[in-house]
């Protein structure tokens, strides 16, 4: 038995407030971005969905070639402490928050698309106390399970129909939201490699 819980994941955070996420490739932020070589390349496949192959490609080319972002496996937070870089690309939601709690100042938006990510509470086949194992996972799809992993790590859930204020303003605003859906892992997984390559200069 398996108890879904989604929250999305927002790509984008930043100190300077940003509308859509094609923005990023405005002059102006040249030479002040950073972002994860992990989730870039998960971005660019999710918009895929929306904007289609090429657009998503070429958004990726340009964000390389043109940016100057630099992007890293390393944490960002410490690049936006010393001052390096100013917007971090490419984040999930809970990042932003978790730096901020810690009394780092920060800011961050909701671009457009909304991109969302689909994350589960499972219980495993041979779990040693599968009776324990269902009912800590239903607790977790439970509002009450919600509110705790939203106190505990800030995972927000995001999907259509949840009572959250950031949910309600989401899908009242009326902007492209992109779901990770189980029917589009095959060609996102395909295009995450083609991203991948482009964003480090493997390719073009």
């Amino acid at each position: 038995m398996t108890a879904t819980i989604t929250h999305q994941t927002i790509m984008l955070l930043a100190r300077d407030r940003l509308g859509q996420l094609d923005q990023l490739l405005d002059a102006k932020y040249k030479g002040k971005m950073t972002g994860s070589l992990f989730l870039m390349p998960r971005l660019v496949s999710a918009l895929s969905i929306k904007w289609g192959q090429d657009k998503a490609l070429d958004f990726a080319r340009k964000l390389a070639g043109d940016t100057g972002i630099l992007l890293t496996r390393a944490p960002r937070e410490s690049i936006l402490q010393s001052g390096e870089r100013v917007i971090a690309a490419g984040e999930v939601d809970t990042l932003p928050k978790l730096w901020a709690a810690g009394g780092m100042p920060v800011k961050y938006v909701i671009p457009a698309p909304v991109v969302l990510g689909q994350f589960g509470a499972t219980v495993l086949a041979k779990a040693p106390h599968p009776s324990a194992a269902r009912l800590l996972a239903g607790w977790l799809a439970s509002k009450e399970g919600k509110a705790a992993r939203e106190k505990g790590n800030f995972e927000v859930d995001y999907r259509p129909g949840s009572d959250h204020p950031d949910a309600r303003r989401i899908y009242a605003s009326g902007v492209a939201v992109i779901e990770d859906r189980v029917e589009d892992m095959e060609a996102r997984a395909a295009l995450y490699k083609k991203a991948a390559d482009i964003l480090t200069g493997q390719a073009r």
